[in-house]
């Protein structure tokens, strides 16, 4: 609600709640006579269905008024709950694209750890063939012949 409605809303309610007021004052004189004249009776009865008619014209104004605000509100709430769809969209994509992050970090330590691994086992490997070719040369092959038996 922009101020010019909500001023305008308030003007109406002022202007009812002064009816009212009226009204009641009315009421009170009709109750406080003492002596009953029926044209004095007559005359206040047909004043205060006038300020009644006033009342009720009133309350339709304001109700219109309040209508044409909704009316207006309904667009801005729809606008409202697409742009925090979007936000939403945005913070879901956020988090997946650091758990995308985090998920690589951890392959790539994953996968460090392999390169390490498999540096150690080529190095041991290396270190067993050197070992292997060290003892042939040392000690090496002698075949023997087993006598046969006859």
């Amino acid at each position: 609600m922009d101020k010019g409605s909500l001023e305008t809303l308030s003007s109406e309610i002022n202007s009812l709640l002064i009816a009212l007021k009226h009204l009641q004052k009315k009421i009170e004189n009709v109750e406080e006579k003492a002596k009953f004249d029926i044209r004095d009776f007559y005359k206040d009865m047909v004043s205060m269905l006038r300020i009644n008619q006033e009342i009720i014209a009133e309350v339709v104004k304001a109700n219109d008024a309040l209508r044409l605000e909704i009316s207006k509100l309904i667009p801005k709430i729809s606008d409202l709950v697409e742009k925090i769809d979007e936000m939403l969209s945005l913070v879901k994509a956020a988090a997946e694209g650091e758990t995308k992050e985090e998920k690589e970090e951890t392959t790539t330590k994953r996968l460090d750890e392999l390169i390490s691994y498999s540096r150690r086992l080529v190095e041991t490997n290396q270190l067993l063939l050197s070992t292997l070719e060290e003892l042939k040369r040392k000690f090496p092959p002698t075949i023997r012949k087993l006598p046969r038996k006859i």
